[in-house]
């Protein structure tokens, strides 16, 4: 099995902070108590930190953006799903790619872009920035899309004989097109096993659609959790993800792995 590398289709890692209406005024965030000064300037830092972690794109980065979201809100998944795609990056080696931010966009606004080798729209617009009641970031929109729409998150994991497969979570990419799913695949058997990730499959909808790229290591041994990105060109990253787990030694097949994604309310 080789490793094939997903381009142009990697998470997009930039966030305009703040929004603006369409007459162009700055719009505040959503409160449960009316707004003071203070209230203002504490949120806004908060979408700052918020912003650089994303185009800092490391590991420890991403799990410091953790605190910053509210929990079980659509920020959070989204940050999970960052979290896993940046763990499956990291795990195989590639160094974080270099990210910056500033305010020139407008009023209000942070921009933030991840620098990636090949990648042709290494940027994306966050806007409508919402917070919840401690101040935390709870949802805003993508590219002009709710994050909620763009984002799944995994149901629950599935058993292949002595094997575990779970989904992390999954991203469309509103402006190419394309769903990116992450998974984990933990080896409970004495095997080494090999996971056929750049044939898995996505049904969303009515329609089946088979990987176009991954990335992932050859093999899973023995004992051994490992992540694995799978890219879909498709437009919903709700449905069933599916993959085979096989015997890297060639024996027969464990199994196919038939996963849930969830839609994020």
């Amino acid at each position: 099995m080789r490793i094939t590398k997903i381009v142009g289709a990697c998470v997009p890692l930039l966030l305009l902070v703040g929004c603006s209406g369409g007459d162009g005024q700055a719009v505040a965030p959503p409160a449960v108590k009316p707004a003071s000064a203070s209230t203002s300037t504490s949120t806004d830092a908060v979408a700052a930190r918020f912003v650089a972690g994303v185009a800092r794109a490391d590991l420890d980065g991403m799990r410091e953006l953790v605190a910053l979201t509210s929990p079980n809100s659509p920020a959070r998944a989204y940050v999970d799903y960052l979290t896993a795609f940046v763990e499956a990056e990291t795990a195989l080696g590639k160094p974080p790619a270099t990210g910056t931010f500033h305010r020139d966009d407008g009023p209000g606004m942070l921009t933030a872009c991840r620098r990636m080798a090949g990648d042709p729209r290494p940027c994306t617009v966050c806007s409508k920035i919402a917070y919840d009641v401690e101040g935390r970031l709870s949802a805003f929109d993508v590219d002009g899309q709710p994050v909620r729409t763009v984002i799944a998150r995994g149901g629950p994991a599935q058993q292949v004989r002595g094997a575990t497969a779970q989904v992390l979570g999954a991203y469309r990419d509103a402006l190419n097109g394309t769903v990116t799913v992450v998974y984990k695949v933990t080896n409970g058997t004495a095997l080494t096993l090999s996971v056929a990730y750049p044939s898995a499959e996505l049904v969303s909808g009515e329609t089946r659609h088979v990987s176009t790229g991954g990335l992932g290591p050859d093999t899973v041994p023995a004992g051994a959790d490992v992540i694995f990105l799978s890219r879909f060109d498709a437009q919903d990253p709700t449905g069933t993800f599916q993959v085979e787990v096989d015997d890297a030694n060639g024996g027969s097949p464990l199994g196919d792995a038939a996963l849930t994604l969830v839609p994020v309310p």
